[in-house]
Parts: C-alpha cells; structure tokens; sequence
C-alpha cells in the first residue's frame, strides 16, 4: 500500500507486497451489503409515502443531525442578560475589566438590569488593582490534517465548499509536472489519522532545521484516536518539505491549488515546529468587594506561530504597567445588553466534524453524504447564507423514518454498526454473524412501521368536482394525502383532505 504518488512511496509498497486480507474484504463487502439493504428499504417507503426521493444507513441519520438542530433554533427561547465593563484610562490609553462577581461569588453574567443597578450601587469607593498574576502558557500547534480537519480549513480560509476542497485536493494528490516529473504532492486525501509516517520525519527535520535553526524540530503533534478511527492511511500532509508554495507557484499556473497546497505545507511543518510561549498577566480590579478582572497575553516566544496561526491571541497584549495597590482614574461602569443564541446551524464543514463527533460515516464518505444531503433532486436541505436548512419534504422523512425505524435511527446504533465494521476487518467479529443479527433488528422494524402505512386507494364518499366520478385517497410526491379522481390521468380532478 502507499500513501502518495510518489517514485520512492510506489518503490517501497513494491518491496512490500503482501496477501490480500480477507478480513478486510468481508468487511468491505458487509459495508456494501448493509447499505443496499437499507437503502432497498428507505428509499421505496419513503418515496411512496413522503415523497421522498432516497434514503440510506449514513445519510439518513445525517439527515437527522440537521433537523435535530433546526428544531432546536426553532424551539429555542433566548434569554436576556447583562456583561458589566469597567473603562478606565491611563496614560490617555483606554483599557476595560469585565465584572466576575465576588470571591465569595463568582458569576458570569448578571440576569437582569436590577442586578446590573444593584452592583453598581455596591461600588462606592475606588477601583483599586489588589492582585497581578503572571504564568507563561504554552500553545502547542494542531496536528497534521485529517480528512474532516482539512474541509473544515478549508471552508473556514479560503472560503471553499466540502465539493470545491475535495476537487483541488483531488488534484493535488494525482499530482503535477515538476521540471519534467509528474508525481503527486500531498498524500492520500481519505483519512481519519493524524499520524506522520516515519519514513517522513527526517525530510521534515532536516527541512526545518536548516530553515529555522538547530533545535527547532519537535515530534510531530498528533490527535487524539478515536474508538472508531481505522488508521489505514497516514495524516494528510506534503510529500516534499522543500516544495514551498512559493516554489509550487512557479510551476503551477492555478492559485488556488497554490493557496489549498499552502494550507497543508504550512500545518505539516508547523505541527513539528516548538510551542509558543504566551504570557498571560491577570489584573484583579476590586471596589468594596466588587471583582473586575483584566487579562493580558503577549507572544514570547511564537514558535510555531512564525510559520501559521489560525486564530489571534484572545486577550490583546496591555502595553501599559500597572502596581499592586495602584488606583484607577477616570472609570466608568458600562453594562451591554446581551441574549442568548441558539447552536448555528450547520454549515459543510460543521456538519462533516459533527459526523466525526457522532463517528457517523468515514472520511471516504463525508463529502458525498454533504453532496447528497444538498442534492436539489432530493429536496431535502438546500444552503442559505452557507447554512444547510432542512426543507418541510426533509423534515418529514426523518420524522417518518424515526417514527418507523427508531432503532436503525439511532445515532448510538449507526455507530456501532461503525464498530461492528471494524472489528470484521480486524477479525473480531464474523461477517455473516453480524449481517445476521442486522437482519433481525430490520424485521423487527418492518413489523412496527406497518402499523404506520397509511392506506391508500381507498374509496371515500367524495365526488369530482370536473367530471362527478367518485374519488380515491392518493399520495402526493411530496408525501401528502389528497382525494383524487378515480378518471385520472384523463381527469385531474383533485380536493385537498385537510
């Protein structure tokens, strides 16, 4: 097996031939298996009484992740509050504390503008800085990428879709032509690993030393496994070290596979690169026994942080000193108006790092269930201002199909399907045995959605209104019942049954 389309990666797996292992093929083919017979299933009932177009073991459960979350944001009640700010000036610098409460007292937030009045009344006398606290915290560098790590960088950076990412690191991996070569750059795109092969790391410590200095070079960080995590493939990272993007760029007439390019080069190197080092200085602001706090952090050591950073420093540095004991001038007490918000909804890359959360899906999958779930064919969801909305039609099948397969539904159960996966590759479990036992929780859930088929083509007492011929109860495509005429597809007579 290699990684990436490289001479050297192809030269070794060649040295390394080895006999096919059947447990992974029983695993594969238990994986098709079960997705057929689910989808036989889904898609035919589905289609027939909701109009739905398909369903499946993975994206019918994504599917409810999404309206899970839009029932939560519509039956969400917000809830107002108040955050409390000192301002106060020094050296013609404004600088501003948030209220925390008392040490006897820690609070968040304040519920109500009485609260807000009656602190304010509390502070009678001056603000005084009692207490400077100083620790030096280090910030280690994420990993290397996974699949569900890159996406989300990739929509968050360059603004990219789950589709649009995948196609240029698509073409990343089957590679370019380089002073006549053609080999890939980054290696093999599906993988839920974080892990830097061995064979990698004295490329990625000799280019970093010489770049950056002696001692510069650190173990590669790696993530934490999940339970579910296969591992077949390493991180997703460059193939060369020496291949900047600016280099890349002279050979590549393409900017954004430049920019997608640089996203990786930059996290594999930095993810092998020292911590950086913050100073975090606390300020303990007290009036009576009032509590205001101030938090500085400043840079340094940036270590990694030469190279990438995703994110400023929380805090802003305070360039002015304060003494313990010293009084403030010039304060005033400010309170802003706030209110709770529910989650967001899901965006792409939200959605794909809540599937790995949940261990819903593979990386091989996640950009086609995000395809899928969007897919206008299907009616389902559809993007508004980047956030996947679930329709009524999307909403009703996972209604119906929890209402009728609560079990197979279930996040829990689709991930230990996952795991059941996992352990036929690793030989643990038999695949038979557990196609088996599949099928006997399938038909326990046929029997129980019988009892939610409705019926139809039933006569009714209803009469045409075109053509006066009795009527029929029918279905809609978009699942809905309605009376229509028994004459049809000559008449298309129809009355609404609500």
């Amino acid at each position: 097996m290699y990684q990436s389309i490289t001479k050297s990666a192809i030269e070794k797996s060649l040295e390394k031939l080895t006999k096919i292992d059947m447990n992974l093929v029983d695993s594969a083919e238990a994986r098709k298996i079960l997705d057929k017979i689910i989808g036989y299933v889904f898609s035919p009932l589905l289609k027939k009484y909701v109009g739905g177009k398909s369903g499946g073991r993975v994206q019918s459960v994504v599917l409810r992740l999404i309206t899970d979350r839009e029932a939560e944001i519509r039956n969400f009640i917000s809830e107002s509050y108040f955050d409390l700010y000192l301002s106060f000036f020094k050296n013609a610098v404004e600088f501003t504390a948030k209220y925390v409460g008392t040490d006897l007292k820690p609070i968040k937030r304040l519920s109500s503008q009485d609260e807000v009045n009656e602190v304010i009344g509390k502070c009678t006398g001056d603000f005084i800085v009692k207490n400077i606290s100083k620790k030096i915290r280090q910030e280690s560098p994420k990993p290397p990428f996974s699949t569900d790590t890159f996406l989300q960088a990739a929509a968050n950076r360059l603004g990219l879709s789950v589709q649009a990412a995948t196609d240029c690191i698509q073409k990343l991996y089957d590679g370019v032509d380089i002073n006549g070569e053609h080999f890939g750059i980054v290696t093999y795109i599906r993988t839920d690993s974080t892990f830097i092969s061995e064979d990698f790391i004295p490329e990625l410590k000799k280019y970093i030393e010489s770049t950056y200095g002696k001692g510069t070079f650190v173990q590669p960080r790696q993530g934490a496994k999940s339970e579910t995590a296969q591992e077949g493939h390493e991180a997703l990272r460059i193939t060369d070290p020496t291949l900047t993007p600016d280099k890349l760029a002279l050979y590549l007439n393409n900017d954004l596979l430049v920019k997608v390019y640089k996203l990786i080069w930059e996290r594999t190197i930095a993810s092998a690169m020292p911590n950086a080092e913050i100073e975090e200085v606390t300020y303990d602001i007290y009036n009576n026994d009032q509590k205001f706090v101030l938090i500085s952090n400043e840079l340094v050591k940036p270590g990694y942080r030469d190279l990438y950073c995703e994110d400023s420093l929380e805090n802003a540095p305070v360039k002015e000193s304060f003494a313990k004991g010293e009084k403030l001038e010039h304060t005033s007490l400010n309170p802003v108006a706030k209110a709770t918000k529910p989650k967001p909804r899901y965006k792409e890359a939200s959605l794909i790092k809540e599937m790995k959360a949940q261990e819903i899906g593979r990386p091989s999958t996640y950009k086609s269930t995000v395809v899928t779930e969007l897919d206008p064919s299907r009616g389902y969801c559809e993007l508004v201002e980047k956030e996947i909305t679930p329709t009524d039609r999307g909403i009703q099948v996972v209604n119906y199909l929890v209402k009728t397969f609560g079990d197979i539904m279930q996040y829990e159960y689709t991930k230990q399907m996952e795991k059941s996966l996992d352990d036929i590759a690793t030989g643990k479990l038999n695949k038979l045995d557990f196609l088996n036992s599949f099928m006997d929780t399938l038909n326990e859930s046929l029997e129980h959605a019988k009892q939610f088929l409705p019926e139809e083509d039933e006569t009714c007492d209803k009469i045409c209104p075109l053509c006066g011929a009795p009527m029929t109860i029918r279905r809609s495509r978009f699942g809905k019942l309605f009376y229509g005429c028994t004459n049809y597809p000559k008449c298309k007579g129809i009355v609404n049954k609500d």
